[in-house]
């Protein structure tokens, strides 16, 4: 039996929700993250549910982890890639296995209370698409102030870029839900793979017509083991390029996308601040 077999199976049994989680190198976290994550689901009656974690170039331990779950009969699925996806890559490959009507992508670390997970979900109900939103007025989330000032740069880069996303304060929360049918149409406009994949999804759902709401939520930052503290300088700029890449692909300028030239410079580029 074939892994997409296996996949499809599962899933299709378990298909009133999935969760996606990208993985690369969580061992110190994603046990933490699986416990929380099935309490709360059983807790919750999900009675149908799949768990779907993408490791991609993982180098520690984190497909053992996984496997000391699933070898209790927990419904997780575990996709394991040799090479580096990025975060947008895994999660793209994520949602070639998904059957079920509702989709959560959350962050390996599992940053968000319990509960706002519901309230997103409910939110479903009378949106396509709900994002998280850690800058909420009422809100006191505790975010180093170097990550604080960087992601309210990014944003206000991302509103310049993209003014039909002027009314959302948060693209990069580790916590999106969504329709499938949001994830179906959209699949053929996602072209990101790092970290500025978030604007990618986002933006697409906006641009095909689909509402999309924000929730303030609680977040609980952690600084152990984060991919974006450790190398902050290479992501940002990594994400900079992917979002004028992003609009370029909007644009009377997307033909210079495929223009060999072009391609060759914008490998290049990206070789150099992965």
């Amino acid at each position: 039996m074939t892994l997409q077999t296996q996949v499809e199976e599962l899933i299709a049994q378990n298909s009133t929700l999935s969760i996606i989680i990208p993985a690369y190198n969580e061992e110190n976290r994603i046990g933490h993250t699986l416990v929380n994550l099935l309490d709360f689901l059983n807790n919750e009656y999900f009675q149908r549910y799949a768990i779907i974690i993408v490791m991609d170039g993982c180098d520690d331990s984190t497909p053992d982890v996984v496997n000391e779950f699933k070898v209790k009969g927990n419904p997780i699925v575990s996709i394991l890639f040799s090479q580096r996806l990025g975060k947008g890559g895994a999660i793209i490959r994520g949602l070639e296995f998904i059957k079920s009507e509702a989709i959560l992508v959350l962050d390996a670390d599992f940053p968000i209370e319990t509960k706002s997970i519901m309230k997103m979900l409910d939110k479903l109900d009378s949106a396509d698409l709900v994002i998280g939103s850690r800058y909420n007025n009422n809100l006191k989330n505790e975010i180093p102030l170097n990550r604080y000032i960087l992601s309210r740069l990014f944003n206000c880069f991302v509103k310049l870029m993209f003014p039909q996303m002027k009314h959302y304060s948060d693209t990069q929360c580790g916590v999106k839900v969504f329709k499938r049918k949001v994830a179906e149409k959209i699949k053929p406009d996602l072209m990101l793979t790092d970290f500025a994949f978030d604007v990618n999804f986002i933006y697409s759902a906006i641009n095909n017509g689909f509402l999309v709401d924000e929730v303030g939520i609680p977040y609980n930052h952690n600084q152990c083991d984060s991919k974006v503290s450790n190398h902050i300088l290479k992501i940002c700029l990594s994400m900079f390029f992917s979002i004028i890449r992003l609009r370029m692909q909007y644009s009377k300028a997307r033909s210079l996308l495929s223009n060999n030239l072009i391609k060759s410079l914008s490998s290049f580029l990206f070789r150099v601040i992965q």
